[in-house]
């Protein structure tokens, strides 16, 4: 593709931050560094992906911005979403045995809708740049901060992404008994043309007017709602027909994973020297040390 013509989109938590997740468990945010190499190496560099991010306030998010250097950024302080989510609510407070980030209870729609919102955000920059350039991208990726983006060098088919705007590409997974009673949209890695990014980032505001609960008001249900009703049941398309190994082999056929806390050692091989001691404070101070 032309180096133009790729986009990255960024989303989500960057610093590392305790937190509870959908199930009742409290983990911790992994580091971005080893995502951010696999990314540089894989992705940006080799297309001159143009990056733009959306992240909340934390120690390490002026380093984030700065090692990603993204076309466009923006760090935000924590929302409290309950205004949103309020008419959403059927449980309070979370049963932390319903293992879904479907459960339509305080603390899982407060994430949820951090998650969607931070999505909209970073698609909404990419569009703010489109616009003003002139031109739409016509590969999207779109994913967080410490997914585990491993292997070889990688090749965007351009056939692929010919004919009318709206393609959406993602990984389906089968269902998982006890779990997903269906096979479901893997919501941490997607890709697309601009329609379908800005598709997936119109989630946020379609949330309130989705109906179901448990799984079928997943993030994973919640995506594949938005996407169908932007772009049609027929936009979606496997991952891999757009974006594999240079050698053809497909290496997102499985659930994408994620760095968690002591997972593997962090990566800064891909970080400017300048910025390896400097994350360690606040976000002004990191500012302050870039002379920014």
């Amino acid at each position: 593709a032309n180096t133009s013509d790729v986009a990255l989109v960024l989303r989500g938590l960057s610093s590392p931050r305790r937190y509870e997740r959908f199930d009742g468990a409290t983990v911790t945010s992994a580091n971005w560094r080893a995502t951010h190499c696999e990314l540089r190496r894989r992705l940006i560099d080799p297309f001159g992906a143009d990056a733009f991010l959306h992240t909340w306030a934390g120690d390490e998010a002026a380093a984030v911005v700065a090692a990603y250097a993204p076309v466009a950024s923006r760090v935000e302080a924590q929302v409290d979403f309950r205004p949103h989510y309020d008419r959403l609510i059927t449980t309070d407070p979370c049963d932390a045995s319903r293992g879904s980030t479907g459960q339509r209870c305080p603390g899982v729609l407060q994430n949820k809708l951090s998650m969607f919102w931070s999505l909209r955000e970073a698609v909404r920059l990419m569009s703010e740049h489109e616009a003003a350039r002139g031109r739409a991208y016509a590969f999207v990726v779109n994913t967080r901060f410490d997914l585990k983006f491993p292997g070889g060098p990688l090749a965007v088919d351009r056939g692929a992404l010919g004919g009318a705007p709206g393609r959406f590409f993602g990984i389906v997974h089968a269902a998982t008994p006890g779990v997903h009673p269906r096979a479901f949209l893997d919501d941490k890695l997607f890709a697309g043309d601009s329609a379908g990014a800005r598709a997936a980032g119109s989630t946020f505001d379609l949330l309130a007017t989705m109906d179901g609960d448990g799984f079928e008001f997943s993030n994973h249900v919640n995506l594949e709602t938005a996407i169908s009703r932007a772009l049609g049941p027929d936009a979606f398309r496997p991952l891999c027909a757009a974006l594999r190994l240079a050698d053809g082999a497909c290496p997102f056929d499985v659930v994408s994973g994620l760095y968690r806390e002591g997972d593997e050692a962090p990566v800064d091989a891909c970080v400017p020297s300048g910025l390896r001691d400097a994350v360690s404070g606040r976000v002004a101070d990191v500012w302050a040390a870039l002379g920014r």
